[in-house]
């Protein structure tokens, strides 16, 4: 998965927040382009602008209900993944928060968040797939 993290790296570069990010990983394994959801994303990086809660995990949450059903079993299922989830991201890192995460040197920041994302993308991937949803699959 280490293209995972080079292609974060130029999207970056580029100017794609974090948030974003989870999310066009998301849809490249659907195989599907959805433009203003991408664009709604933009507004969760840099922890909502403002040091907050850290993008990668608002765009993780967004992944997992993504691959879901919108269905009251499928709704229940998503409570229970993100749960899980914001569960694990809060025992692997210090802090949820952006402002504790994030590097001051913009190069440092890319490298220490895009690793972030390749290691957040992988456990969802490992998480959706642990309850028999296959991201790769039509």
């Amino acid at each position: 998965m280490e293209e995972i993290k080079e292609s974060t790296k130029k999207m970056f570069l580029n100017g794609i927040m974090c948030s974003q990010v989870m999310v066009i990983l998301g849809l490249k394994a659907k195989e599907i382009k959805n433009e203003e959801l991408v664009r709604a994303m933009y507004s969760f990086g840099g922890g909502f602008f403002a040091g907050r809660t850290c993008g990668t995990l608002v765009g993780g949450a967004a992944l997992i209900s993504m691959f879901l059903e919108d269905t009251e079993n499928g709704n229940e299922k998503a409570k229970e993944l993100i749960n899980e989830y914001v569960n694990w991201f809060e025992k692997e890192g210090s802090s949820i928060n952006c402002v504790d995460i994030r590097k001051e040197d913009q190069m440092e920041m890319i490298e220490e968040c895009s690793g972030l994302v390749e290691k957040n993308f992988e456990y969802i991937v490992k998480l959706l797939n642990d309850n028999g949803v296959d991201i790769y699959s039509e």
